[in-house]
């Protein structure tokens, strides 16, 4: 300190000299800021990573975390960029970060399907006619009868939404929403029956499986450009039922059948294909960022095989699991496996990241985005953190 700055300093007692450095007090106090200032770094590192829908849409601590769950045979979850859906006895219930649940549509899906977007999810009733749409503070956007009995749905993870009727004079009847949802394209087949659909993130395109009939089974992809009356681009899917249609990217989309998956483009490009033993498929899943995983049994049931895909339809990883899966999941590039064991998180090349046991009445766990996962049995969901 110089001397100018000396004089311009009041002393604290007249009569006294001013402290001519920090005060022994001064050094505690600081030194006891520093820490505190390290530790809220360490929570928010710790956290931010773990669950940061935790630090950003909720206020309850992890542990205190619980989902009100109806139980029921027929449950299904979804995860969305901030909340949970879960369609029950009770209707599709949208939760949030401190598992509140924002939202309910009390309706009966007797066979229901949900998917998950951005900000919305979505649940229909397939062979009902209920479509339903939820935004993520549990408001219905969109619930609606359909004139004719659903076969198929698809949210896409830009929130675009379309759907595959049952016709009363036209054997299909293809229906698009954009982000808004509102009805942008509809096409009418005469001729035959689609019984999948996807959407693309912009509402661009539509794809479609067509059911063929005629000398021996086959399905085709049909893509629409829905700026446009006539379908683009048709391919060959094989003689398999088509059990999933999804875009992986804004021009890949991606067909997983009974038999096997294929890959293609908008064009109509055959990327690749990835085979397996007809009635072998047990369950798949696949995240919004395009992680595509498949749990496949052998004939006699006693092996499950986990299969992890690209883009291509080409193998990334095989992993064997040695007893029953419950429930498989997958969010961003990593799947969350369920069994009698406990909870095994894997990345994209199958490599185990986390693990925990659960409780004897977990039945299904759903992994989400920051890499926690929701384990749900009892009645009740509880969020679990990777250690």
């Amino acid at each position: 300190m110089s001397g100018n700055e000396d004089r311009n300093i009041t002393p604290i007692r007249p009569g006294t000299e001013p402290e001519r450095g920090p005060s022994r007090r001064k050094l505690i106090l600081l030194a006891a800021l520093m820490l505190l200032l390290i530790l809220f770094v360490c929570l928010l590192l710790v956290f931010g990573w773990r669950n940061p829908g935790f630090l950003s849409g909720g206020s309850a601590a992890p542990e205190d975390i619980f989902y009100q769950i109806d139980e029921g045979r027929s449950n299904v979850y979804a995860a969305g960029r901030s909340t949970l859906a879960a369609v029950t006895d009770s209707g599709l219930t949208v939760y949030n970060a401190d598992g509140k649940a924002l939202g309910t549509a009390a309706h009966v899906y007797a066979a229901p399907l949900l998917r998950a977007g951005n900000r919305l999810v979505m649940a229909c009733d397939v062979g009902g006619t209920r479509l339903t749409v939820l935004d993520a503070d549990g408001n219905a956007v969109l619930d609606q009868e359909c004139e004719g009995i659903l076969l198929d749905a698809d949210l896409s993870a830009g929130d675009t939404v379309c759907c595959a009727e049952l016709g009363r004079d036209d054997k299909t009847v293809l229906t698009v929403y954009d982000k808004k949802l509102n009805q942008i394209y509809r096409w009418y087949s005469g001729t035959r029956y689609f019984n999948q659909c996807a959407v693309s993130e912009d509402a661009s395109w539509l794809c479609a499986a067509a059911l063929s009939g005629s000398g021996s089974f086959e399905s085709r992809a049909v893509l629409f450009r829905t700026n446009q009356e006539e379908p683009a681009e048709e391919l060959s899917l094989g003689n398999q039922l088509i059990r999933e249609l999804r875009f992986l990217d804004g021009d890949t989309v991606c067909a997983i059948g009974e038999s096997g998956v294929l890959c293609f483009t908008t064009g109509g490009e055959l990327l690749g294909t990835y085979d397996y033993p007809e009635g072998s498929l047990r369950d798949f899943a696949i995240s919004r960022e395009a992680m595509i995983v498949l749990l496949l049994r052998d004939s006699t049931g006693a092996e499950s095989t986990l299969v992890t895909l690209d883009q291509n339809a080409g193998i990334l990883a095989e992993r064997e699991i040695g007893e029953e899966i419950f429930s498989l999941s997958a969010a961003g590039s990593r799947c969350a496996v369920l069994t009698a064991s406990g909870l095994s998180v894997y990345d994209e090349k199958l490599m185990l990241c986390a693990s925990a046991e659960t409780q004897d009445d977990a039945s299904a766990a759903i992994l989400l985005d920051d890499g926690a996962a929701v384990l749900i049995g009892g009645g009740i969901g509880r969020l679990w953190l990777p250690g």
